[in-house]
């Protein structure tokens, strides 16, 4: 299927000419021709290397919709009387870091799901940006509707970029952890300490202050997690960045819950259960698993320039086995992971949401994508500098306008853009500046399944070609067709790049079709139905009280919140 739209932006084209290559085939049984107005012409038997031109005239027909009730996927926004934007506050991250690769400050909305009343009903929490309150909706036997209380409108201040709904403090109900963060606060704001609301069982909620220990650092995510074994549950915080100074990293951190009735305490045991946190890395995402299934919860971290890292659980504390479970190498722009046994050989498999392969970032391991920072120019700032390779050389992936915004001095060294264009990264900043600098590679920037083959070692496997049409930033597994096997949805796009960039906005969602044995197959959307576009953060699965389904709602930063409807899961 191809689609024709000659306008492509201000004053441009492209060819009027739409291009089948069909192999070896000779005859081509059938070619369907849908005009915008839905008219078809149905054109049969038609040989191949030849061009045909098309008329609208002989389109005799509209083209029959009866296939819509076979979708996988309906969508249900408008019926669940949901109407809800999330809006993003203004910040220009290009003007505190003008060699940025991509925003660092519009990454929620922070998302969450769970029974918070206990009436049987699966509600919902979406954060807010900076200056905007989060909301908590509350599902009904009509739909959804916002609760009467919202605490944490207190925290507007705040920029939610991830939550969870998780038992605390172990009395039968669940409450609510927010993870602050942005890159448009200065390094430890009071506005970038994570925040935990109280459930009192009926929905209505309370900020304890004294509940987590200080964390001003912007966040990236929250898991929860009996890592200890002690009946409790227990989180790992994200930290993604240091606001103003990317690509340096804020710590993560593991928290321990040692609450007592009465008291709800999480206390940091970082520095001696798993003191990799400290300097880990721009982490995105992580998640809780049994991946060697003796029982223990091992954690995987994945992150910006960091690879998909593997720490197990040795019972007093966590190992880092990175290196020998063969993915030390596989460094890139993860997003997102999610575990589960996919080829159902008894052990926890992986799959991680990446770049995409549709950007004009590359990356390989024999010619990565690179990132140096320093203060190049000495005037107590750091600065960025991208590099991709052309063939065996490093060269600058930024023009020489906005270099030199950043880094004065390069106006002066070169002073055309004919002799900047020539010049290598060495040739620009100097060799031993580059060496003297944090260097960071980035070697996949394909979304995988990550394969464990059951001796304590993982293969990569990129998943196909329509998952790699943009940045992945959430993954949901679930049995989508009944057949008995795993299936996968993810979404993402990523819209806040730097203007040298094409945003990323090719995907609208997918669905991957598994057969147990780690096999998936990309099923396009005029099959599934399945249509989450814009900017989405984050995907939940959600119990439907009206439809008596399963749903899955998705989070878009700057956009509605959309949920859609899975036909085969009662």
């Amino acid at each position: 299927m191809q689609e024709q739209y000659l306008s492509r932006g201000f004053q441009s084209s492209v060819s009027p000419v739409i291009h089948f290559g069909l192999g070896s085939d000779e005859v081509v049984p059938e070619i369907r021709v849908i005009w915008p107005d839905w008219k078809e012409q149905v054109i049969l038997n038609v040989s191949v290397n030849q061009t045909l031109t098309l008329s609208y005239d002989d389109a005799d027909h509209l083209h029959d919709f009866s296939h819509v009730s076979d979708f996988l996927f309906n969508d249900l926004t408008k019926s669940l009387n949901l109407n809800y934007k999330h809006v993003e506050n203004e910040f220009n991250d290009f003007s505190r870091e003008s060699l940025l690769p991509h925003k660092m400050s519009d990454l929620g909305p922070g998302m969450a799901v769970g029974d918070v009343n206990n009436d049987g009903l699966e509600d919902f929490y979406i954060g807010g940006a900076r200056g905007f309150t989060g909301n908590l909706f509350i599902q009904t036997k009509t739909g959804f509707k916002s609760s009467a209380s919202q605490p944490w409108s207190e925290d507007s201040s705040c920029e939610d970029v991830k939550a969870t709904f998780f038992d605390a403090d172990s009395d039968g109900d669940l409450d609510l952890y927010v993870v602050s963060g942005s890159n448009e606060f200065d390094e430890g704001s009071p506005y970038l300490q994570d925040r935990l609301y109280l459930n009192d069982s009926s929905g209505d909620f309370k900020k304890d202050k004294k509940a987590l220990p200080e964390m001003r650092e912007s966040g990236s995510c929250v898991k929860a997690g009996d890592y200890d074994g002690d009946g409790d549950l227990d989180l790992f915080v994200g930290g993604r960045q240091k606001p103003g100074s990317y690509p340096l990293a804020s710590s993560s951190h593991l928290l321990r819950n040692d609450s007592k009735p009465g008291e709800v305490r999480f206390t940091d045991v970082s520095a001696t259960v798993i003191p990799q946190l400290h300097n880990l890395g721009m982490v995105t995402n992580a998640v809780f698993a049994e991946i060697n299934g003796d029982g223990k919860l091992d954690l995987v971290i994945v992150g910006e320039w960091m690879p998909v890292r593997i720490f197990k659980n040795n019972g007093n504390a966590y190992e880092d086995i990175t290196d020998q479970s063969g993915l030390s190498q596989e460094t890139g722009w993860w997003n997102c992971v999610t575990t589960a046994d996919f080829d159902n050989d008894g052990d926890m498999d992986l799959v991680a949401g990446n770049l995409g392969l549709n950007s004009k970032y590359k990356a390989s391991i024999k010619y990565p994508f690179e990132i140096y920072a320093k203060d190049f120019d000495n005037n107590g700032k750091l600065d960025i500098v991208l590099g991709y390779y052309n063939n065996d050389t490093l060269y600058p992936v930024r023009g020489l306008e906005s270099s030199y915004n950043q880094i004065s001095y390069i106006k002066q060294k070169f002073l055309t853009f004919h002799a900047y264009g020539k010049a290598t990264l060495a040739d620009v900043y100097g060799t031993d500046n580059l060496q003297s600098a944090l260097n960071y590679k980035a070697r996949n920037f394909a979304t995988c399944y990550i394969e464990n083959k059951g001796d304590g070692t993982f293969k990569t496997h990129p998943l196909d070609n329509m998952a790699q049409f943009s940045s992945v930033n959430s993954i949901l597994t679930e049995d989508i067709n009944g057949d008995g096997h795993l299936d996968i949805v993810l979404a993402g796009n990523f819209y806040g790049t730097e203007a040298e960039t094409p945003r990323n906005d090719a995907s609208i969602g997918l669905l991957l079709l598994g057969d147990g044995k780690g096999n998936f197959k990309s099923v396009p959307a005029f099959e599934s139905g399945l249509f989450l576009n814009r900017d989405v953060r984050g995907l939940n699965l959600i119990r439907l009280g009206v439809s008596k389904s399963r749903g899955i709602i998705a989070g878009k930063n700057n956009s509605y919140v959309q949920i859609v409807g899975i036909k085969s899961i009662k």
